[in-house]
């Protein structure tokens, strides 16, 4: 089993290709691999798909999806198409893959949000568009810009997971994204 910081530096990798380089060669050096590295295994492989001459990073596919979610009012369950477009995002980021393997898969899965976030925050910081409002007419400050994170990660990872009644199940996103904003931004996602 890799060491803690194997496993810190593995969850801040944000090039997939030496994420995947770093997986193999620990589990090649473990010889047989543990249940969580496995798990890791899996959710690496599922997460980097190619489609069509694209490579997809279905954890961030997720991201977006939920981002747009139409939830409106009453209830968000009732809705056939809002019930697809939850069950479309479950998948892409392998909730019940890893719910089959217990807490342990829950910490698995809590490290991957924690990269897909800090991902996301590296895309969003180098966006010149993210990173303007009025139309691109006026740039934000950096403060403005960690604000503006920080409210579309509380949005994403703790306010849609409790209007679709999914908030203990995607428990694991808003740690791993709390966790990654704190450390990427250097201050808590909420105050």
């Amino acid at each position: 089993m890799p060491d803690e910081k194997w496993l810190e530096n593995y969850r801040r990798e944000l090039d997939r290709s030496r994420r995947l380089l770093m997986l193999r060669e620990a589990v090649s050096a473990d010889g047989e691999p543990s249940r969580e590295m496995e798990l890791r295994q899996k959710l690496l492989n599922s997460r980097y798909l190619s489609e069509r001459g694209s490579d997809i990073d279905t954890f961030i596919r997720g991201w977006v999806r939920c981002s747009i979610l139409n939830i409106g009012k009453g209830a968000a369950r009732k809705n056939k198409k809002l019930e697809k477009e939850i069950s479309d995002i479950l998948s892409d980021w392998q909730l019940e893959t890893a719910e089959s393997y217990g807490e342990a898969g829950l910490r698995v899965l809590e490290d991957e949000f924690y990269n897909m976030t800090l991902l996301y925050i590296a895309i969003s910081k180098d966006d010149r568009k993210y990173s303007t409002t009025l139309l691109g007419l006026k740039h934000l400050g950096k403060d403005e810009v960690i604000g503006k994170l920080a409210a579309d990660i509380y949005h994403v990872t703790s306010e849609i997971p409790e209007k679709i009644d999914l908030a203990e199940r995607l428990a694991p996103l808003s740690r791993g994204a709390a966790s990654a904003f704190e450390d990427a931004c250097g201050r808590p996602l909420r105050s």
